[in-house]
């Protein structure tokens, strides 16, 4: 649980100090009123990256040079501060007043996910934003998928390098490591999938009352498993890959999609079914995040149940883990549910929140 967090030049917030110490803490105001910042400067805290822009600097309040956020919080009975500070463009992460070099250290001291409208990219928009939104789910779950994601992506980078100098000797070595990496993601995606699917599937239709059963498929680019037929798909591939100086096949390049049957549900559904789609998404990483790590993620709901009625938005509850703190966000008095009797409300105008 967050107990208390403190905001300076962060996005439009000036400088603010703001309580929490409540398990649901919603955020009413109008839009461009500073309410959805208040959940990145969350977000913020817990991966030391924002889930709205791309860059640190974007995130400077307008006219200032730097920014600086803290909190206080408590995870199974222990206390703890993290102060994060972009200052001449450094960034400083401490925990406990320790500095650490590695944003993955970050993770179980106030894991938190998002529940946003741009979760539908998750379902409809381009493959890398499907795939970005599993490599965080297995991340969340598994520190050992992180690390080799970072270094196969390392080795993506070295070996596009090595493709556009056009050196096949050196290109021989790399794949090498290359194979190791794509195969040890591909396998952690594969079971993934298998456990994500299975917990998907009995909430989608449980949640919302359909009669029709989605599936999952996760479509490797290359499909093997052993060393010797990835070795020589990358070997057919690499004529190629030196025309175009660049990694054509691996865990870079594979895809995700929703199956309705034998077709692509995406191409025949509505908005209304793919934000739906999205948010058991959602659920479903929040259950397994849950189950893995024992730990109650904090959730950051934005701006996502206008669309849904009182009926399936107490089924969401319902399936969420009790222990969550949960922080809301809505338009002016639009709302009209309390997830229980421990809240509390702040008016969000210009950056400024008050009681």
């Amino acid at each position: 649980m967050i107990n208390k967090i403190e905001l300076c030049n962060f996005k439009n917030i000036e400088n603010q100090v703001i309580n929490f110490n409540y398990d649901n803490v919603y955020f009413c105001g109008e839009n461009g009123s500073g309410k959805t910042n208040i959940l990145d400067a969350i977000y913020y805290l817990a991966f030391a990256s924002s889930f709205l822009v791309n860059t640190d600097k974007e995130l400077i309040k307008y006219g200032e040079k730097e920014f600086y956020l803290k909190c206080f919080y408590s995870t199974k009975g222990n206390e703890g501060e993290i102060n994060i500070s972009l200052i001449n463009g450094k960034k400083e992460i401490k925990v406990n007043n320790s500095i650490i070099k590695d944003r993955k250290e970050l993770i179980l001291n106030i894991p938190a996910i998002v529940f946003s409208n741009y979760d539908i990219d998750f379902i409809v928009g381009t493959p890398s934003k499907k795939r970005w939104f599993f490599d965080q789910a297995i991340s969340l779950i598994s520190l050992s998928y992180l690390d080799s994601l970072r270094k196969y992506r390392k080795i993506v980078k070295q070996r596009n390098l090595i493709l556009r100098q056009g050196d096949r000797n050196l290109l021989k070595v790399y794949n090498e490591t290359f194979i190791d990496y794509a195969l040890e993601i591909t396998k952690m995606r594969e079971k993934f999938i298998k456990h994500f699917y299975e917990i998907f599937q009995h909430y989608y239709s449980l949640i919302f009352d359909v009669s029709y059963s989605l599936k999952i498929k996760y479509m490797p680019s290359v499909k093997c498993n052993e060393r010797s037929e990835f070795l020589k798909t990358l070997l057919l591939n690499e004529k190629n890959e030196l025309v175009e100086r660049n990694t054509l096949i691996g865990p870079h390049r594979d895809l995700y999609e929703v199956l309705n049957g034998d077709r692509v549900f995406t191409n025949h559904s509505s908005t209304g079914q793919n934000r739906i789609l999205s948010l058991i998404y959602r659920l479903v990483q929040v259950l397994m995040f849950y189950k893995k790590n024992g730990i109650a993620p904090i959730l950051l709901f934005d701006d996502v149940f206008l669309e849904l009625d009182k009926r399936r938005r107490e089924r969401v509850f319902d399936v969420l883990p009790k222990s969550s703190q949960c922080f809301f966000t809505f338009l002016d008095d639009c709302y009209d549910f309390k997830r229980d009797n421990n809240f509390i409300v702040y008016k969000v105008k210009n950056g400024k929140f008050e009681l």
